[in-house]
């Protein structure tokens, strides 16, 4: 099994650190905590994009608008 900084996550999703942080708060990303740092598994992470529900947007608990969209 292959073990993600939350850096390297960042980097693949193409996200900012913060919202991987914030993902992994929202139970969004599948994360495991060693001592002070976050581990996030690669296929687990894979199996997770995969899903429908987290293929939505989010933004601070709303969906964006229509006007400035993403």
């Amino acid at each position: 099994m292959i073990w993600m900084t939350t850096e390297e996550t960042a980097e693949y999703l193409r996200l900012h650190k913060h919202t991987v942080y914030d993902y992994i708060k929202r139970k969004k990303i599948p994360a495991v905590k060693f001592g002070r740092h976050y581990r996030i598994p690669k296929e687990k992470l894979d199996e997770t994009l995969l899903k429908e529900e987290f293929s939505e947007p989010i933004i601070k608990g709303r969906r964006p608008s229509l006007k400035y969209p993403l």
